[in-house]
């Protein structure tokens, strides 16, 4: 990505000391996108562009993730979403078990299980990097890949 002479700063460089815009976003288990976060700088870390994100004062308001509860063993389970450890914890997010909790077959089966979805969502967004090479520049960034992702959801359909 290239910035324009009067935006470069540290802020844009990430970990590895590239220009880059993160992208954050949310995919169903039908690879529909949910949610987009686009336009934070590369130093930003991920529990910081979620707490900022539309997705999650949607969600601590109780105003999304609303599908019927999922029932098995008479125990009944909420929608929720797939993340990692570095999000937090909340109701609505599933996080997988540290290693350091590995205590059982069960807890390794559900962090195979977790790492497996987790994957599926990353799939989903590298299927748009091709599309995005294309934009080299900051300002175009943000509204193609809304573009793309909407037309990328509409070829699901097809």
């Amino acid at each position: 990505m290239h910035l324009p002479k009067n935006e470069i700063n540290e802020a844009w460089y990430d970990r590895y000391g590239n220009d880059s815009m993160i992208v954050q976003g949310t995919v169903d288990d039908k690879m529909w996108f949910l949610d987009i976060n686009i336009g934070w700088p590369g130093s930003c870390n991920d529990k910081q562009i979620l707490h900022n994100s539309r997705f999650y004062r949607l969600c601590q308001g109780r105003e999304r993730l609303l599908g019927p509860p999922y029932i098995h063993d008479n125990l009944s389970m909420q929608e929720y979403i797939v993340g990692d450890g570095g999000y937090g914890l909340f109701s609505w997010l599933a996080i997988a078990y540290p290693r350091v909790e590995l205590t059982s077959t069960s807890h390794c089966r559900y962090n195979f299980l977790h790492s497996s979805n987790k994957d599926r969502g990353g799939a989903r967004f590298r299927t748009l990097e091709g599309d995005m090479e294309i934009c080299q520049w900051h300002d175009q960034l943000s509204q193609s890949f809304d573009i793309t992702c909407y037309n990328t959801s509409m070829l699901y359909l097809a």
